[in-house]
């Protein structure tokens, strides 16, 4: 659905496939929670299209002038430093798990809202900045606890 909503962002039927697709993702989630339907590749699979579907929104509505750079410039970044620091402790340490955080929930929620409010023509900075907030202070939190977590010895250490 990404494509069709990038190529639809700004109007009122793109507004209506954010919400079908919002609304597919959380009874996909329920579902597969409820009834023990989930798989391994569907966790990797989920996060993966949400990610692309909202990153592409940002970028498109920003393109658009509807939001600005420096918004997409911190949302993207915060993903991005997530993503490069979750592959750099995957590969110098033998950390595996990386659960998702309050503050990185409450983060996506709002950039939810504000991409929605955005094609539904309602965008400010009353949303940008506690948006870019939520992103800075969410990937702190992030690095702050994968640092706590850090083993004091890693598979590249000699004897």
């Amino acid at each position: 659905m990404v494509p069709v909503l990038v190529w639809k962002a700004g109007t009122p039927l793109g507004l209506a496939l954010f919400l079908l697709a919002g609304f597919t993702d959380l009874a996909d989630g329920y579902l597969a929670r409820r009834f023990g339907w989930g798989s391994q590749l569907g966790s990797y699979l989920d996060p993966i299209a949400d990610k692309l579907m909202m990153s592409s929104l940002f970028v498109v509505l920003a393109y658009s002038g509807i939001i600005p750079w420096w918004l997409v410039g911190i949302v993207l970044g915060r993903d991005l430093a997530i993503l490069l620091g979750g592959l750099i402790l995957m590969h110098f340490t033998r950390l595996r798990i990386f659960p998702p955080t309050v503050a990185g929930k409450l983060s996506t929620f709002v950039q939810i809202v504000t991409v929605g409010c955005a094609m539904a023509g309602f965008s400010n900075e009353y949303f940008w900045y506690p948006t870019a907030a939520l992103a800075f202070g969410s990937a702190a939190q992030y690095c702050w606890l994968r640092v706590r977590e850090l083993p004091t010895r890693t598979h590249l250490d000699v004897d």
